[in-house]
């Protein structure tokens, strides 16, 4: 994350670029190279501003209220100097208002190290606290809006309808031919129920089609890494003004997000107090919409106990335990009070949408780190558990693909030029059916041996049946057959005796 800061200033001069890439013509090199020329000399004057003011004194966004250079152990950024060159390059470069500008500064926590600590008696002002590590952690919407879905099934009770509903008459079938359907019906006279059908879901008094039973899954067991992992992309995302103000939450007025006060705090004792503080730090907003949201809830809820709906307001953290500000908080609406060992996603994601408005005190900002653990260290209370990282520095890949540094190095767009292949018909080509169905040409060659193999066989039967006689078998049977010609011609001479005929079998 070193160099991600560095990368982001130029966010907001990239936007304009591409603006006024739009209105140019396609393939205006000259264009493209003069904008080049003017990253490049904002990134060294950005450089040498960081340089120059890392010595400033003064207030500001992250800086050292004291001036002059920080220790090493405070991760320093710079000065006055340096926040007034930062603005200097987007108002020159990005051509943004100072007021733009700001709201840009705003949008980056993730490259703002030290967080002011908002004094709410009146003491110290402008005293900073380190960003814990769990806010640089992956917002990843996914993991969040999966886990609550698991986490919010836990606090679901078994319902079921009585296993005796609708079966609790002597109801019978009248069979067939009484010309009415064969549901079970109530037997007896003398009322209207008499007669009537039972049972069956389809008749009045008759149980449901498949009755609710109590035996259903209603909760569901979620993986530990993965409720620790949903938590830290929550508290990741809760210090992103955007995605709190895309949630709802009414935060124009609130001075920094994160927002940490001091532990002052946890003393107050009266909601009115309570009231003030948040009006002071211009919070008091989202409360309002909490009471301007408040109606009857649409549905059947409504006569569940369930009635009135509302959104949700701010969540405040505190680090001490027993501290008196529960009971001064605890009566405002929307507000929800919450200790930092005993963060929950439902509140920090409610709904499994990011960006909770979440008050910390300064007791609980900085207990993060030993309850989540740093990338550098693992958590002290939470066993073997690290912290997860992004895989990726800067995610704004384009910006990266597209600098100079990487297409200076880089080859042209090669354009393959793809040929027409001509289609050819697998039925009745044999090379295009093999190349869909290689097992074709096994087939066709076993289908080929087999007619082979039967052709012969028959073959083989027809010469058996067709075999040639031996030449002295032909001549006896010749012979036989001249002797018995003989005899058929000398008895025809005898034809005319009848007795002979009938002897002979030729008249009866």
């Amino acid at each position: 994350m070193k160099n991600s800061s560095n990368i982001r200033v130029y966010h907001a001069h990239q936007t304009t670029w591409r603006r006024r890439r739009r209105q140019q013509p396609t393939g205006n090199k000259e264009y493209q190279r003069e904008n080049r020329e003017s990253e490049r000399t904002a990134r060294m004057e950005l450089m040498g501003t960081r340089e120059r003011g890392s010595d400033g004194g003064g207030g500001g966004w992250g800086q050292n209220p004291n001036g002059g250079r920080r220790g090493s152990g405070e991760r320093a950024r710079g000065g006055s100097g340096e926040r007034d060159g930062l603005f200097r390059v987007h108002l020159e470069v990005a051509g943004l208002s100072e007021r733009g500008a700001q709201r840009f500064a705003m949008a980056q926590p993730a490259a703002r190290p030290l967080v002011t600590v908002q004094s709410t008696d009146g003491g110290e002002k402008g005293v900073q606290s380190t960003l814990p590590a769990v806010f640089l952690a992956p917002i990843r919407p996914d993991v969040v809006a999966t886990v609550h879905t698991a986490l919010a099934k836990n606090k679901r009770q078994a319902y079921a309808v009585s296993h005796k509903a609708g079966h609790q008459t002597s109801a019978e079938s009248w069979g067939t031919g009484r010309a009415v359907s064969r549901i079970p019906r109530v037997p007896g006279g003398g009322t209207h129920r008499a007669g009537q059908g039972a049972f069956g879901n389809m008749c009045r008094g008759g149980r449901m089609f498949a009755p609710t039973q109590i035996w259903r899954r209603w909760h569901r067991k979620v993986n530990l890494n993965q409720k620790r992992y949903a938590i830290a992309s929550a508290l990741a995302a809760s210090a992103v003004p955007s995605l709190v103000l895309a949630r709802g939450h009414k935060i124009e007025e609130v001075p920094e997000v994160p927002l940490v006060l001091g532990d002052s705090a946890e003393a107050i004792e009266k909601t009115s107090a309570a009231v003030k503080l948040l009006k002071s730090l211009g919070a008091y907003a989202d409360v309002e919409k909490v009471k301007a949201s408040h109606a009857i809830r649409a549905g059947k809820g409504k006569m569940r106990n369930r009635r009135y709906v509302s959104r949700r307001g701010p969540l405040v953290v505190y680090g001490t335990e027993g501290a008196k500000l529960v009971k001064a908080f605890r009566n405002i609406s929307g507000v929800e009070i919450v200790s930092v060992d005993r963060l929950n996603l439902l509140q920090l994601a409610p709904g499994g949408h990011l960006g909770r408005f979440i008050v910390w005190t300064k007791s609980a900002f900085e207990k993060l780190d030993a309850i989540f653990g740093t990338h550098e260290k693992k958590s002290l209370i939470k066993k073997d558990y690290i912290l997860p990282r992004n895989i990726m520095g800067n995610p704004d890949l384009g910006r990266i693909i597209n600098s100079d540094e990487i297409q200076s190095v880089v080859r042209p767009t090669k354009v393959a030029i793809k040929r027409r292949a001509l289609k050819k018909n697998p039925l009745k080509n044999l090379g295009a059916l093999l190349k869909l169905n290689p097992y074709a040409k096994t087939a066709r060659r076993m289908e080929l041996l087999s007619q082979e193999r039967q052709a012969k066989a028959k073959a083989e039967k027809l010469q058996s049946k067709r075999s040639q006689l031996k030449p002295e078998e032909k001549e006896l049977i010749k012979k036989q057959g001249a002797s018995w010609y003989k005899t058929m011609v000398s008895d025809s001479e005898y034809t005319e005796f009848e007795n002979f005929t009938k002897w002979l079998g030729v008249s009866q």
